[in-house]
């Protein structure tokens, strides 16, 4: 970390999409074995934000292409302490 940081790059307060096994995200629906879940929160609380400086590297998985992907451009490292409540979303599959 080099200094506090005015902004963060803060991006849970979007709507994001997950998957998650059961119980079901909606109250009251059933139990899903597997869903695709969209899900955004309840509340927040987050500490100062600091600046950094950090190295990105993606390695080989069994299960996924994380090694194709590339850096094309740094556009800021941030570090902040945060607690959320997440209370519920929206079954998109």
């Amino acid at each position: 970390m080099t200094e506090p940081s005015p902004h963060n790059g803060f991006v849970n307060a979007h709507p994001m999409a997950h998957h998650r096994w059961q119980p079901s995200i909606e109250p009251g629906k059933p139990d899903s074995y597997a869903e695709l879940v969209e899900s955004k929160s309840a509340s927040f609380e987050g500490g100062q934000a600091w600046a950094a400086r950090a190295d990105l590297r993606l390695f080989e998985a069994p299960t996924e292409e994380l090694a194709d992907l590339t850096v094309d451009e740094h556009i800021g490292a941030y570090y902040r302490q945060v607690g959320v409540t997440w209370n519920g979303g929206t079954v998109l599959a």
